[in-house]
């Protein structure tokens, strides 16, 4: 009797595994597309060190957002190095909120960078957003999905963002095609300062 017990007590925690992970789409299918995506307006603040502390910055952006009565319901992370060829301190990240209008984004620059993803050919892939969980298997099941599409059709790789659109429930992973875009230098790097105005001189008689 205890041993039957046992065994179902096991087999109900394993059921409700499988559940939890089915749930945040560890069993889901992933279909790669290639399309353009953006333009986005992009309120954020840089990062740098491990890929987890994104969230606590996402927080952060979303607090100010809220105060300035700025609706935000479209997170993003733009993860710029390959963690597994990077050191975690050395890796380089933005993160904060997709705004919709300038009005959002001027008063957005109070607190924040905000700049614009402009439209760009990517490889573009969807997945499900069901709490945290999903994030993790997003990471597991999408990004070897993107880069499998991109080893068969012979295309570059390289940063990708993740938007959590959390009214439409999904997480949406967009990695350019664009040869000549640099998401560390247009996004992550200080802006280049402007030369200084020459000095008129005064010729002397």
């Amino acid at each position: 009797m205890l041993k039957r017990i046992v065994l179902w007590s096991v087999g109900a925690v394993v059921l409700a595994g499988i559940l939890v992970m089915a749930r945040a789409g560890f069993f889901a299918g992933v279909r790669v597309e290639e399309k353009e995506a953006g333009p986005f307006t992009l309120v954020y603040a840089r990062g740098k060190g491990a890929y987890k502390n994104a969230g606590d910055v996402m927080d952060a952006v979303y607090e100010k957002l809220i105060l300035e009565k700025i609706e935000a319901d479209t997170a993003f992370g733009y993860y710029c190095d390959n963690p597994r060829k990077v050191a975690p301190a050395n890796l380089r990240w933005i993160a904060g909120f997709i705004v919709d209008n300038e009005k959002q984004a001027a008063a957005a620059k109070k607190y924040f960078r905000v700049e614009r993803f402009s439209k760009t050919p990517a490889l573009v892939a969807e997945f499900p957003l069901r709490g945290k969980l999903s994030i993790i298997a997003g990471i597991m099941k999408v990004y070897p999905a993107i880069n499998h599409h991109a080893r068969k059709r012979e295309l570059p790789t390289g940063p990708v963002m993740e938007i959590y659109d959390s009214k439409a429930k999904k997480i949406i992973y967009i990695m350019s095609l664009d040869p000549e875009y640099d998401p560390v230098k247009s996004l992550y790097d200080e802006k280049s300062p402007r030369p200084p105005k020459k000095q008129s001189v005064r010729r002397t008689k």
